[in-house]
């Protein structure tokens, strides 16, 4: 299998990280603990760019954190409440 990407760009031709020191919004950086696509190691090294960032990390998810603990994904960011259905 061979994984595409929308903008047909190589990734190593779209890569921001170098302006993220120069972020001024509020930024919450969530990952799943078991995520193989982009992992905490990711996740960290996007909290360490941007300038006060949070980070929180699901411990029991991998790559789809809001299916797999909605509750502690919708906690993660008061006033930003996804609608929960059971």
């Amino acid at each position: 299998m061979r994984a595409t990407f929308i903008s047909g760009l190589s990734p190593d031709l779209i890569d921001d990280r170098d302006d993220l020191p120069n972020s001024t919004v509020p930024t919450l950086v969530i990952v799943g603990r078991h995520d193989v696509i982009r992992g905490p190691r990711w996740a960290w090294e996007l909290h360490e760019l941007i300038p006060d960032s949070r980070l929180i990390i699901l411990e029991n998810s991998g790559h789809t954190g809001p299916l797999e603990e909605p509750r502690r994904f919708a906690d993660a960011r008061p006033g930003i409440r996804p609608r929960i259905e059971r």
